[in-house]
Parts: structure tokens; C-alpha cells; sequence
């Protein structure tokens, strides 16, 4: 009995040691999201620029809306349309720097895309700015990259957590 809990504990110690590590060697922009701002007539990032992002492993790139709901968003990468963020209806409540809460606040426009490893040349347009109904000739966004989970952990944790079901059964009965 005793074996097979040290043999547990190292299992969910070796899994919680790989996560770290793969979380530490994830690039993120300023440890976590990074704000940026578009403005008309250029509708994409800063001055119409290009991010060149380097990954060692393929990570997710994220990016949600800031400040006043009414911004949707393509991402492009060398060109390619590679998300297309849904439009949403302009105003409502204000989430001013909070990052975190417009990406789950279904009132801001927000998505996800899968990046693989190597180099991106991301480019990002704003569809609202070409609204001349939109009432703004500026808007916020949030962007991160975070990465994405490796199987192998997920399996060890994955049984690690099983075995420990199975000890706390067999230890209840």
C-alpha cells in the first residue's frame, strides 16, 4: 500500500514538473495578454504592421476585444485569413483593461486559432473601423499566446488522477 502511493505521488509530481516546464518555455506576450490599438484608415495593428512570432512548439493565439463591444476582427498570417472573429453588436457595457473578462463576455468579440511551430507573420484588421456607423475611429484589442497542451502530460495526469480514484476506493471499502 505504501508503495503504491509513493509510486502515485511521483507520478503526479513528474506530471505537475512537465506542465511547468512547458508553460515556462510557452512564448507569451508580457506574461500574458498584450494590448494593442488600431485606428483608421489602416484598420490593423499599431501602423499597419506585420508581428513576426517565432514558436518553438505550436501554441494558441487568442485575441478579444477591449474597452466598448463593436469590434470584430480577421487575423491573417503572411497573408492567409486564418480567423475571422463574429461581429457583434456596438456598445454596452465597458470592460476598460480587464482582458480576461471580455474574452469570456460573450458581448465582445474574441477567438482562438492554433499556430503551429516556426515563424508567423501575423497581421491583424479591425472590420468595424470600416463602419461609418461604428462611432469610433479607434479601438483596443487583447492578444495572447498560450501553449498547447502536450498529450503525453495530459495522459499522465490523466492516470495519475485514475489511480489515485482507485486508492481512495479501495481505501473506502
Amino acid at each position: 500500500m505504501k508503495k503504491l502511493s509513493l509510486l502515485i505521488t511521483g507520478i503526479i509530481a513528474a506530471t505537475l514538473l512537465l506542465a511547468e516546464q512547458a508553460k515556462a518555455e510557452a512564448p507569451i506576450f508580457a506574461d500574458g495578454w498584450y494590448y494593442t490599438s488600431i485606428s483608421a484608415p489602416y484598420q490593423s495593428q499599431e501602423d499597419n504592421s506585420v508581428w513576426e512570432i517565432s514558436l518553438a512548439e505550436d501554441s494558441f493565439f487568442d485575441i478579444t476585444d477591449a474597452w466598448t463591444p463593436g469590434d470584430w476582427f480577421e487575423v491573417y498570417d503572411a497573408g492567409t485569413l486564418i480567423l475571422n472573429t463574429p461581429q457583434v453588436p456596438y456598445g454596452g457595457q465597458s470592460i476598460w483593461d480587464d482582458a480576461d473578462t471580455a474574452w469570456l463576455d460573450p458581448a465582445f468579440s474574441s477567438g482562438r486559432v492554433r499556430l503551429g511551430a516556426g515563424t508567423h507573420y501575423i497581421t491583424i484588421f479591425d472590420r468595424a473601423l470600416e463602419d461609418p456607423n461604428f462611432g469610433s475611429t479607434s479601438a483596443g484589442l487583447f492578444t495572447r499566446l498560450e501553449p498547447v497542451p502536450e498529450p503525453a502530460s495530459l495522459l499522465l495526469l490523466g492516470s495519475g488522477l485514475i489511480g489515485l480514484a482507485a486508492l481512495r476506493k479501495k481505501t473506502c471499502s
